[in-house]
């Protein structure tokens, strides 16, 4: 699947395309403005932590409207309208630098609005995918595509952005962010419209919250999408604590160089390239509900870390970093085509959005509670025995994520329905 066959699947090789770029102007952006604020400002660790704050806030914010805007107006016009917004965000900075009105809180401020931004268009983005692809059985080819996409961006930005940063400078760097997202803004000019969204006159009388709480109901009311929203919830508390403390584990119990644990990470991160490229034909293999079950049972290997306290560390720590993350966007794939197959077009923007909002909400929880559990252990049982009670306790959350699922008809469910609105799975 690719620009050239949109013909085939109405359009999604631009959407691709728009992912792409707008990924990558992301990821420019997550390490340029922290970046920037030290080097123009020689800003604190609190400031550089409330301009990384800033954009991430967007979904505990946000989630649940951004779901409400998604079915109400025409998704198109709602990517349209973030990717025009975060591209006039980044274009803002250099702009301010060379006015001479460039200050911190400008770095914040268009981190707030990127993030909001990038959050909306996520939410229409994933709604209206399906409108593009010819049949449910494509949507893993076309999601895993999307998540290749994200994962192969997470690992180049930031040397990108260090190399715009080096070369540019940190007011000017931005403006190589805003050029990638009107780039964007072009492909899905070449998107095709969906169906139409509801007329105002058809929309609850109740508003707003009745919208939020009729895609919550939706989302907890479903047997398939139900466990997996509690399985993704605890997965991603789980992954975010037991990365917390995997890397105080690196660096004071095995005591491995900072470098060495970058090296470790990177590789770790493109095994999640080659886990999203591969993700399609993982399910197709072994059916949606046994790579959905093998994806939670995968955070259990966090506990295998310490290991690497009796085994050659860093063969030990490499096997764990890369299993885990090539999970991650298998588990990505599977989850998102799932939910798109089995949601209503009208319900599917609140639906994927109050999703996102639990899992994404889950994370800065997981990391405080990695970062101060694990020190809290470490004082009490010492370094390596506190590091390593931690990170079991991480791997105990992920597999209770795993006995969500097996206990749920996810685990029998071979492929995915049929047609969206439908919930049969079908039966090993």
């Amino acid at each position: 699947m690719t620009p050239r066959g949109a013909s085939r699947d109405r359009g999604f090789g631009w959407l691709w395309v728009s992912l792409t770029a707008g990924s990558v102007a992301a990821q420019i952006g997550a390490f340029v403005l922290p970046t920037a604020a030290v080097l123009l400002f020689g800003a604190s660790a609190g400031q550089v932590g409330a301009v990384n704050a800033a954009a991430t806030a967007a979904y505990p914010a946000l989630g649940l409207f951004a779901g409400v805007l998604a079915d109400r107006i025409p998704r198109r016009r709602l990517m349209l309208a973030s990717e025009t917004v975060r591209a006039a965000a980044f274009a803002w900075l250099p702009v301010a630098a060379w006015l001479g009105v460039l200050d911190i809180a400008d770095l914040i401020g268009v981190a707030l609005v990127v993030g909001a931004a990038g959050l909306v268009f996520d939410v229409a983005a994933q709604s209206h995918l399906p409108a593009l692809v010819t049949s449910p059985g494509r949507l893993p080819v076309a999601n895993g595509r999307l998540e290749t996409s994200t994962a192969a961006a997470a690992l180049a930005g930031p040397a990108i952005g260090g190399l715009l940063v080096g070369w540019l400078g940190g007011d000017e760097a931005p403006g190589v962010a805003a050029a990638l997202l009107a780039a964007s803004v072009l492909a899905v000019l070449r998107i095709p419209h969906g169906a139409p969204r509801r007329s105002a006159e058809r929309l609850p009388p109740a508003g707003v919250g009745a919208e939020i709480r009729e895609g919550v109901r939706t989302l907890l009311g479903h047997p398939l999408l139900r466990p997996t929203l509690i399985a993704g919830t605890l997965r991603s508390f789980a992954s975010a604590a037991t990365a917390t403390i995997a890397l105080v584990f690196a660096l004071r119990a095995l005591r491995l160089d900072a470098a060495t644990v970058g090296l470790l990470t990177t590789l770790g991160g493109a095994a999640g390239v080659l886990g999203a490229w591969f993700a399609p034909r993982l399910t197709v293999r072994y059916g949606v509900g046994r790579t959905v079950v093998a994806c939670c049972l995968s955070g259990v290997m966090w506990a295998l870390l310490p290991l690497a306290l009796r085994l050659p560390a860093i063969p030990v720590y490499l096997v764990v970093a890369v299993t885990v993350s090539g999970f991650i966007p298998v588990w990505n794939t599977a989850i998102t085509s799932l939910r798109q197959a089995v949601t209503t077009e009208a319900l599917l923007g609140r639906v994927h959005a109050t999703a996102r909002t639990f899992t994404f909400s889950a994370v800065p929880l997981g990391a405080l509670a990695g970062g101060t559990g694990s020190e809290m252990l470490i004082r009490t049982l010492g370094t390596d025995l506190g590091l390593t009670v931690a990170l079991g306790a991480g791997g105990a959350v992920a597999l209770a994520a795993t006995a969500v699922v097996a206990a749920s008809p996810v685990r029998t469910l071979r492929l995915m329905p049929d047609r969206p609105g439908t919930a049969v799975p079908a039966i090993d």
